[in-house]
């Protein structure tokens, strides 16, 4: 079974900004299906459609305020 990255959450509290979020994203070759999604704390950028997915995993990238969601087709 596959995995693809299926979200990126910056978190806020970390001095990101949707400005130096969209850089990153790409910087990395990520591109947004969809306009940043703002929460209290995050900036979510979904890359694929969460219902393309049987099950998710979050990983947390070591103390720069990045989470990836991982999905499984």
């Amino acid at each position: 079974m596959a995995s693809q990255t299926q979200a990126v959450l910056f978190d806020l509290r970390d001095g990101w900004t949707a400005p130096m979020a969209e850089a990153w994203l790409a910087a990395h070759d990520m591109y947004p299906m969809k306009r940043v999604h703002k929460t209290k704390n995050k900036l979510r950028y979904r890359l694929r459609d969460p219902h393309q997915f049987e099950r998710f995993r979050t990983v947390d990238i070591d103390d720069v305020g990045i989470q990836f969601i991982v999905g499984w087709l």
